[in-house]
């Protein structure tokens, strides 16, 4: 039996290894064609979602938690990473909801993750092959397009769908677009609650840690509706809460 190749040899191999960005944009165009709901489970989910109505509360108030609570402690011995990464919060008005770095503009994203990694000026998009997970994902740069994919997902049509759908593409791009050559995790974070600008949010700690693989259309619908069902049980127990 043939032992598995080692990590850096499929790094140095990667026209072997699918590319993650392809299998995604493929995955986005067909929830493009058909946004609807395959699973009653995911219809419930969403409907019990819209039944919650607006959010007067804290805006991003999920995001500074789990930044706080569970990637600052994760980062430790990276002390500057950890400042930029707050005070680029705040910049975006996750602090204060005065600044207001517009993130639904691809610019202003750069310019924002720019902030986040410690950069002058913007960041910029990636130009060269990434590999993550350790080289078992590929990103590539699509052959020169990913400027171009990238921003196709704050498109009109992305922006009419369903502000869970909505926010979950956005983070699939961050994760599997891979854009920037750091950050974009906290970015996929970042979107995804501000696509619920104005509405109630879900606890991020189980979404993050649910399966993710590129063109998965299961992960991308699970993702959706544990979403919806996170944020109504978040909402009962605050009401609960509130009545003791």
């Amino acid at each position: 039996m043939s032992r598995p190749a080692p990590v850096d040899a499929r790094v140095r191999d990667f026209e072997r290894i699918e590319d993650a960005a392809e299998r995604h944009l493929a995955l986005r165009a067909s929830l493009a064609n058909s946004a609807h709901a395959p699973s009653d489970r995911a219809e419930r989910a969403l409907s019990a979602f819209d039944a919650l109505g607006a959010h007067a509360g804290d805006r991003f108030e999920s995001l500074r938690e789990y930044t706080l609570r569970v990637d600052v402690p994760a980062h430790e011995g990276d002390p500057a990473r950890n400042e930029r990464t707050l005070r680029a919060m705040s910049e975006a008005g996750f602090g204060d909801g005065i600044h207001g770095i517009i993130l639904d503009d691809p610019r202003s994203l750069e310019r924002w993750v720019g902030a986040m990694l410690g950069l002058e000026g913007r960041a910029k998009l990636r130009t060269e092959e990434a590999f993550a997970r350790g080289g078992l994902h590929r990103y590539s740069t699509l052959d020169g397009l990913l400027e171009r994919r990238w921003i196709e997902g704050f498109s009109r049509e992305v922006f009419a769908l369903h502000p869970v759908l909505r926010g979950a593409c956005w983070y699939f791009d961050a994760i599997f677009l891979h854009p920037f050559a750091d950050g974009n995790a906290r970015l996929a974070r970042a979107l995804l609650v501000y696509s619920l600008d104005g509405l109630p949010q879900p606890p991020l700690a189980p979404l993050v840690w649910l399966p993710k693989r590129p063109g998965s259309a299961e992960d991308f619908w699970r993702f959706v509706t544990v979403c919806a069902l996170q944020t109504v049980a978040r909402e009962r127990s605050k009401c609960h809460q509130r009545s003791l």
